[in-house]
Formats: structure tokens, C-alpha cells, sequence
């Protein structure tokens, strides 16, 4: 009976101590869910990543210069022409009246300096088109680089500010104060991606299509495939 007696007091004491237990505390996670995984000091990633090209702002320009759309030589231009005739009478069986008469003239000239200076001109833009689109490039690698690195250290401090909300040092703001910063980084890096996007778009629309091969394989070498 003392035995019986003792077993029971034990159970009911294990229920009452577990009754007792407090639950474990709330852990508020974070943005990224691996990022709750990882130690407060990541290790050095085993697989190496991808080494691109440096991104030479004059070589491309070179580039697209080559895969322009030629330079057509065959351009015709269209006028209306009319004219009036006069009657200076009949000589003989020769009449020499000059009816009117309106007609459309097609003419194309063997050398034209205007033709020649509409083309500089629009080399001229294609130029500053290239050039615009190769700075908005750079601009967006620069914002590209800073948003990813941003990200990187406002995780880590997002890792250390889950610990200490953990251990009970600080209160739940400071890790909801590093998560939008992580937010934040993740959303200047995603606008700097499109912006790097529609700039190679624009650079590549410059080149005439069976002649963007080379361009398109430069981009890919310095800035990886576009996604």
C-alpha cells in the first residue's frame, strides 16, 4: 500500500509540475525564415559564387556602336510636283501646247549633304541613347552592391536583436526595428535589379537583332543572366 501510495504522490506531482511549467516564450521570426536558422556569425559559404567581368563602361559603348542597323543608301524621297502649260500655237503638224498636269516625282539623289546630315544626327542620338543606358547601368550596379551588402548587415543584426529578445534583455521593438530594415534593403535591392533590367533592355533595343549577339553575350559575362 505504501508503494502504491508512493507512485501516486509522484504522478500527481509530475502533473502539477507540468501544470506549473510556463510555456516557452513567444519568438517573433524573421523576415527571411532561413535567416532564423543561421548563427549570429554566418560561416563562410562552401559553394563560391559566380565571378563575373568588370563592366567596362567604353568597351560597350564600342560594342553597340558595331550592331547598329546599316546605313541604308537607297533613300528615296517623295514630293508632289505640278506644273502649268502654256500655248504658244501650232506650228505645222508640230503643236506645241504644254498641258497641265500634277504628278507624284520620286527622286534619289547621288550625293546629298542633307541626307549626310541626317544621318550624323542620328548617330549622334543613338550615341547619347547608348550612353545614357550604360550610365543608368553603372547607377544601378552602385545601388545593386549597396542594397545587397545593407541587406547582409541588418540580417546579422536582425540574428543578434532575435537572441536578445530571447534571452530576455530587450523587448520585441528592437528585432521589429531591425526586420524593416531588412524589408527595406530587400525592396532597394529588388528596384535596383528592374532598374539594371530596363537599361540593358535599352541598350540592347539600340543594336539591329541578328547583330546583338555579341552585346548580349558581354552583358551576360559582367552582369549575369537577366531575370
Amino acid at each position: 500500500m505504501g508503494k502504491q501510495t508512493a507512485i501516486a504522490f509522484l504522478f500527481f506531482s509530475s502533473l502539477v509540475a507540468a501544470a506549473d511549467t510556463p510555456p516557452p516564450p513567444f519568438q517573433l521570426p524573421t523576415y527571411n525564415q532561413e535567416n532564423s536558422d543561421r548563427p549570429l556569425l554566418p560561416p563562410v559559404p562552401q559553394k563560391t559564387p559566380v565571378k563575373l567581368g568588370e563592366f567596362e563602361p567604353l568597351r560597350v559603348l564600342g560594342i553597340v556602336e558595331k550592331c547598329w542597323p546599316a546605313a541604308s543608301w537607297f533613300r528615296a524621297d517623295l514630293s508632289l510636283e505640278a506644273r502649268g502649260g502654256r500655248t504658244f500655237g501650232t506650228v505645222g503638224n508640230n503643236d506645241q501646247t504644254q498641258p497641265n498636269y500634277a504628278g507624284i516625282v520620286a527622286r534619289i539623289p547621288l550625293y546629298s549633304a542633307t541626307e549626310i546630315d541626317r544621318e550624323r544626327e542620328r548617330e549622334a542620338l543613338r550615341m547619347q541613347q547608348a550612353a545614357a543606358s550604360i550610365g543608368q547601368i553603372v547607377q544601378a550596379l552602385v545601388e545593386k552592391h549597396r542594397a545587397k551588402r545593407e541587406t547582409e548587415l541588418y540580417e546579422a543584426i536582425e540574428r543578434r536583436a532575435r537572441l536578445r529578445v530571447a534571452e530576455g534583455v530587450t523587448d520585441t521593438a528592437e528585432q521589429i526595428t531591425a526586420l524593416k530594415q531588412v524589408a527595406d534593403a530587400h525592396t532597394d535591392e529588388a528596384k535596383a535589379v528592374a532598374k539594371l533590367t530596363a537599361a540593358r533592355l535599352s541598350l540592347i533595343s539600340l543594336c539591329q537583332r541578328d547583330r546583338a549577339h555579341d552585346l548580349n553575350d558581354y552583358l551576360t559575362k559582367t552582369l549575369g543572366v537577366m531575370r
